[in-house]
């Protein structure tokens, strides 16, 4: 392996790393955004209405998240949908998810980390 992708591997190794020590802030974030993004439908099922700026998180293994509508999300962070659970259902119901980056910083729709079983819908 050369250099240079070893220098990849731990870079994208440091990122993973460092939001997962920083999970304890997603959760205060999610904490606050849980009022206002998600509708509670069932146990381990919830409507996504919209994103915050700062992201959302997506925590509870064997949870189901389904979009309710087209989402504008305005990027404040790098990341838009962070999955750190198991068994994590991401259903888009046939909505999008557009990004509008007024800071012009490096995003990323979804990232999953440390998560396994993981289905995406349209």
């Amino acid at each position: 392996m050369s250099e240079r992708n070893i220098d990849k591997l731990e870079k994208k190794l440091f990122t993973r790393i460092k939001l997962f020590e920083n999970n304890r802030k997603y959760s205060k974030k999610i904490n606050v955004i849980k009022n206002k993004t998600y509708t509670k439908q069932k146990k381990s099922n919830f409507i996504i209405t919209e994103i915050h700026p700062d992201g959302i998180l997506l925590d509870i293994s064997g949870g189901t998240y389904s979009f309710a509508n087209n989402i504008t999300w305005i990027a404040n962070e790098k990341i838009a949908i962070v999955i750190i659970a198991d068994n994590i259902t991401l259903d888009f119901n046939n909505f999008s998810l557009t990004c509008i980056n007024p800071n012009n910083i490096e995003t990323e729709g979804i990232n999953a980390v440390f998560s396994n079983n993981l289905t995406i819908k349209n």
